[in-house]
């Protein structure tokens, strides 16, 4: 009895191995079928401005030495969809359409419903603006010097990284956008729906508007600008000493600085709701001879303007 019970389990166990066996190559064949690895180099004589548009895979910006464009596509696509880049040079501009076919593929990773997508671009340091259009996924920016970058996505994130732009305008229907690190004489970011996380930002003039979504400052200088119509407003400098306007019509207002302010005027208005300035539940505060104006405004939700010791500070917001 012992005998015949080893024997059918070694018998299941080895079909278990040839099935697993099968599964394996099944999933590699329809790995190959599917992976992808496209590059091309387009040159870039005489032109200073860029367009690109087209795609909804993961886009990633970068700069380069060289004095080609290059832009690649890789990555397992269980979409099934054929990418091919088309370029249009128009006086001093260069367009380039990244264009998605789809394909019929019938592999198994097409119930696995997998699909990872990477478009690397290489700037050269000769172009001077750059206007970018997706639809969905990701776009990452990282080490870009530009006059003008801007940038339009239907849904997804934006992450800018470490770069240098004279001006930068955002606008996305639904997404995030996440900027650190980065020099801005003016930046502007319009969303439906998303949230807003500049941190380490140097700029002359910076303008947030959002339908729905969190606006949150950490060490952000120059005149800031911020509106929601739902969601919370943050800033934490170490210093407030600037022109600030931070509106939220449902949504909390909240200020945290290391120090005391030297030369600020702060004015907040709320309908239901509670405000603190410096521990004080007064609508107005005047410190010094008030030159900078801090505007707060909420219909419904608390404004708090505060002082954070050095490592609660440290810890919480950087």
């Amino acid at each position: 009895m012992k005998k015949n019970t080893l024997a059918l389990l070694a018998v299941g166990l080895f079909f278990i191995a040839i099935g697993g066996i099968g599964a394996a190559l099944t999933y590699q064949k329809a790995f190959d079928s599917v992976h992808f690895d496209h590059q091309e180099t387009v040159a870039v004589e005489d032109i200073q401005n860029l367009s690109i548009t087209g795609t909804s895979a993961a886009v990633y910006l970068t700069k380069t030495n060289a004095k080609e464009i290059s832009v690649n596509v890789e990555g397992l696509n269980a979409d099934s969809k054929v990418y091919t880049l088309d370029s249009n040079k128009n006086s001093e501009t260069l367009h380039l359409n990244i264009n998605e076919m789809e394909q019929s593929s019938n592999t198994i990773l097409d119930y696995l419903n997998t699909g990872i997508v990477r478009v690397t671009i290489e700037i050269p340091d000769s172009i001077e603006t750059l206007s970018l259009s997706t639809e969905t996924g990701t776009v990452s920016i990282n080490h870009l010097t530009l006059s003008a970058l801007a940038i339009k996505t239907e849904v997804g994130s934006i992450d800018i990284n470490d770069s240098q732009l004279d001006q930068l305008n955002v606008k996305n229907t639904a997404g995030f956008t996440d900027i650190t690190q980065s020099i801005f004489q003016q930046l502007t970011i319009d969303s439906d729906a998303g949230s807003a996380n500049l941190t380490k930002v140097v700029a002359d003039e910076t303008e947030i508007t959002t339908d729905v979504g969190l606006i949150d400052f950490s060490q952000v200088t120059g005149k800031l600008t911020a509106q929601t119509n739902a969601g919370a407003i943050v800033l934490s400098n170490p210093t407030i000493d600037q022109d600030v306007t931070l509106t939220t019509n449902f949504g909390t207002i909240t200020v945290l600085t290391e120090n005391t302010p030297e030369n600020l005027t702060i004015e907040t208005s709320h309908q239901l709701g509670k405000v603190s300035l410096f521990d004080k539940a007064e609508s107005k505060a005047l410190f010094g001879d008030g030159t900078h104006l801090m505007k707060l405004t909420t219909d419904t939700g608390t404004i708090s303007v505060s002082t954070a010791p050095d490592k609660e500070y440290t810890s919480e917001y950087n």
